[in-house]
C-alpha cells in the first residue's frame, strides 16, 4: 500500500494474496496486474487515473462496497468539490443519483505517446490543450509559476511534446504557432 499526493506511474504485478492499492486523500486504487497512472494534487481539485493494461479497481473509501472497474487505455477523472463526497454515484443503474465522474478512452499523439504517461519517458505531451492548463504542467514541469496578463491567451489550445526543451526553448517554439510574448524574472514568467 502507498500513500500518494502528486503523479506516479505503477507496473504491478498481480498477487491476490498480497494486493496493491495506491491511496489518495479521496479516492483508493487497487491493482488487478497493469500498468497505470495515477494523479492527485489537491491544488488540482481532481483525482485521474489512466490505464494503460490490465485493470483496477477505483475505491471510494467512504463507500467501499461500489467500485468502478477500468478497462485498458481508460481514464477516470473525478472532480473533488467542496462540501461534496468526491463519487456520489458509482452504479449506473441508480438513476436518481448525479454521476459525478467521468471515463474516456485515451488517445495515443501523433507520435504513439500517451499523454498521460508520457513524463514516464521524459517527454512533457499535450494535444489541443488550453494554455492555460499546459501552464500547470509547464510549472511542474520546470517549477516555475506561469501568470497570464491576457485572458485570451490563456485559453489558447496547444498540441506538441515537450522532450529536452529548456522552458525558454519551449515557450519560444510555441510562439511560432501562435503570437504572444513573455518575459521571466527569476522562476515566474509573464505570459502577454
Amino acid at each position: 500500500e502507498v500513500t500518494l499526493n502528486g503523479e506516479a506511474y505503477f507496473e504491478v504485478v498481480h498477487d491476490p494474496e498480497h494486493p496493491f492499492i495506491v491511496h489518495t486523500h479521496h479516492m483508493d486504487v487497487r491493482d488487478i496486474g497493469t500498468s497505470f497512472d495515477v494523479k492527485y494534487y489537491p491544488s488540482d481539485r481532481q483525482f485521474e487515473a489512466t490505464l494503460i493494461e490490465g485493470s483496477i479497481e477505483i475505491i471510494n473509501p467512504e463507500d467501499p462496497e461500489r467500485k468502478i472497474l477500468l478497462k485498458p487505455s481508460e481514464k477516470i477523472t473525478i472532480p473533488i468539490l467542496p462540501d461534496i463526497p468526491p463519487v456520489k454515484k458509482l452504479d449506473t443503474s441508480d438513476e436518481s443519483e448525479t454521476t459525478l465522474y467521468t471515463i474516456a478512452k485515451i488517445k495515443p499523439t501523433r507520435s504513439g505517446l500517451v499523454s498521460e504517461t508520457a513524463w514516464v519517458q521524459n517527454q512533457l505531451a499535450f494535444d489541443n490543450e488550453p494554455f492555460k492548463e499546459l501552464a500547470v504542467k509547464m510549472e511542474r514541469w520546470y517549477n516555475v509559476k506561469i501568470y497570464f496578463a491576457d485572458s485570451a491567451i490563456a485559453h489558447t489550445r496547444f498540441s506538441g511534446i515537450i522532450k529536452n526543451e529548456t522552458v525558454d526553448q519551449a515557450l519560444g517554439a510555441m510562439k511560432f504557432s501562435v503570437p504572444f510574448s513573455y518575459e521571466m524574472h527569476d522562476d515566474s514568467i509573464w505570459i502577454k
